[in-house]
């Protein structure tokens, strides 16, 4: 099938779809279905539970995906929401969203995480800061309950 001036390898030109975030679509009959992000086919995706989260991030019954790679395991993907461009949480976990490389937040608890403001977080007794070099770090010399930004 072409797309534009690309050609979207093994997509069905009558059945080829897209998701409301234009970078997911889906091609083929029910049961052999094929999940696309950018045109490029993602096989890892089980097309029958899969759910666009953003033009980035999908999920399936058992995997958050960034684009063509499966990024978190052990999620619960029924739960999963983003809280903010940073962040999202399921019923147990906080996880810090940086494409390939996000991972959970330790000792972060989704029942008390607060976005506050200019890259500042806060989960119980700690507050965490987004550096420049995309990490989420705990920041040990405040008092949580206290803390404000300004």
């Amino acid at each position: 099938m072409v797309k534009g001036e690309r050609i979207v390898a093994g997509a069905d030109p009558k059945s080829y779809k897209t998701y409301s975030y234009s970078f997911w679509n889906i091609s083929g009959r029910k049961g052999r279905q094929v999940i696309y992000h950018k045109d490029e086919p993602v096989p890892e995706i089980d097309a029958q539970s899969f759910k666009p989260i953003d033009d980035s991030y999908g999920k399936d019954q058992q995997h958050i995906f960034y684009a063509n790679i499966a990024i978190l395991t052990g999620i619960d993907t029924a739960s999963f929401t983003r809280l903010d461009k940073s962040f999202a949480s399921d019923n147990q976990h906080i996880i810090y969203l940086n494409s390939e490389d996000s991972y959970v937040l330790k000792d972060a608890e989704p029942s008390n995480f607060e976005v506050l403001q200019r890259d500042y977080y806060r989960s119980g007794e700690t507050v965490y800061y987004l550096t420049q070099y995309k990490s989420a770090k705990p920041i040990t010399q405040v008092d949580a309950n206290s803390f404000k930004v300004t």
